[in-house]
């Protein structure tokens, strides 16, 4: 499976009960908008906390069981997507060139 990063004008399509948006096709940003949306109360102080992890992220620490001691950086909620679409060894080659 091919991990690919979405942007904001990428459009989505699925059954419309499994999108947040309760429709059937919406873009990476309309979803991301509902997603923060449903996540925050709606004081502004919380709507801007829940906004921080969508866009920026959160600064915070790791530690990750493989070792390597506390790691500084962000934390964030994205949206991903994952081609069903077989991979080939080749691609890397391809996208090099």
């Amino acid at each position: 499976m091919n991990k690919i990063n979405l942007t904001n004008d990428d459009v989505v399509s699925m059954a419309q009960d499994a999108n947040f948006a309760e429709v059937s096709t919406s873009t990476v940003e309309e979803l991301t908008a509902v997603i923060s949306e449903a996540l925050g109360n709606h004081s502004r102080q919380e709507a801007d906390t829940v906004e921080n992890w969508v866009t920026e992220g959160v600064e915070c620490k790791v530690l990750q069981t493989k070792g390597g001691g506390w790691q500084k950086g962000r934390v964030k909620i994205c949206l991903e997507f994952t081609s069903d679409a077989p991979s080939s060894p080749l691609d890397d080659l391809r996208n090099n060139s």
